[in-house]
């Protein structure tokens, strides 16, 4: 592979990484959820459903910001895909934490809502460019896509 564009802390063994962008992960869950179990203060959550992916890390990480007592996330619904979780969340089955970039459509036409919106919280974890042996196309490649996501 002489280009990639993968998720994670920016350390690739054998590749070179620039930055891409960022994601700002906020719980969310459906209306129809959010009438079934108000949620109006983070505490709320401790009772809440909660989804997640994979190893839990994205709550993990959002809960160093926002802790909240007694949230077991032990106890949570799991997928093995951030889609996954999103549509699960969508579907009234609980709380997910999701990247406000990636949700912006569902936000939109109400199909995902924020019960908690000022609480976002930049991953640490981000989109970088992976290159081998710097090659001039994969500069060319890197400055369109730069360009096509100031768009």
């Amino acid at each position: 592979t002489e280009l990639a564009i993968k998720w994670g802390d920016g350390e690739w063994e054998g590749f070179d990484s620039q930055f891409l962008c960022s994601l700002d992960y906020v719980p969310v869950c459906s209306p129809e959820y959010l009438k079934r179990k108000p949620l109006t203060k983070p505490a709320d959550l401790a009772d809440a459903s909660i989804i997640h992916d994979r190893d839990n890390f994205d709550w993990r990480y959002w809960l160093n910001y926002y802790p909240v007592a007694k949230l077991e996330l032990q106890k949570c619904h799991y997928a093995s895909e951030s889609q996954v979780v999103m549509s699960l969340a969508m579907s009234g089955l609980g709380v997910a934490v999701c990247a406000h970039q990636q949700i912006q459509e569902e936000l939109a036409d109400g199909r995902l809502v924020m019960p908690f919106p000022e609480l976002k919280v930049r991953h640490q974890r981000a989109y970088y460019i992976l290159t081998r042996n710097n090659k001039p196309q994969a500069h060319s490649f890197i400055q369109f896509v730069h360009q096509a996501m100031l768009e």
